[in-house]
């Protein structure tokens, strides 16, 4: 299999992953990406898109988000995970994952629009020789409750909303 399309207005990943696939998203529809592993994943055409409310999304390779509208959604989790260079999209998410044994690959954060996060931020640094790249990017943590902010390397760093924040004891928050 290597490209998997679906205009329902819902779709489950079935718990595999299928080296070098995509799954897009194509509906005019609105529809929730479900939680699953993906290697790939595309949104294309018009409906909008939230991310689903239960379980992790885990990107494993690319993540194209296309022009569709993402809806915020309380609760989701979307951790992009792996072992190649990824870009973390600017939307809008309520936890942030980034992981994965990522070697000599980097991680870039979009700075074509903010970085939203209502819950938590968790960048788990395992690189050999890759890095995070933050050039222009900005991270905004925006949750109405208790947010902690960890050790990072941000480029631009916004808190807004009504929620406390609390910095990491554990590290540098620059």
């Amino acid at each position: 299999i290597s490209n998997i399309y679906t205009n329902a207005a819902t779709f489950t990943t079935g718990g595999f992953i299928v080296t070098n696939s995509t799954i897009e998203y194509n509906g005019t529809v609105a529809q929730i990406i479900t939680a699953g592993d993906y290697n790939n994943l595309t949104s294309t055409s018009t409906g909008a898109r939230s991310f689903s409310t239960t379980g992790i999304i885990r990107i494993y390779g690319t993540f194209t988000k296309g022009t569709n509208t993402y809806n915020a959604s309380v609760g989701n989790t979307v951790e992009f995970t792996g072992n190649v260079a990824q870009t973390v999209p600017a939307l809008s998410y309520h936890n942030l994952i980034v992981s994965g044994d990522r070697q000599a690959n980097n991680i870039t954060f979009d700075n074509s629009a903010v970085i939203k996060v209502t819950k938590r931020f968790v960048p788990v640094t395992i690189f050999s020789t890759g890095k995070y790249i933050t050039t222009g990017s900005s991270i905004e943590f925006n949750g109405t409750l208790h947010q902690d902010i960890p050790a990072f390397n941000y480029h631009h760093l916004i808190s807004s909303s009504t929620g406390t924040r609390t910095f990491s004891t554990a590290g540098a928050v620059q």
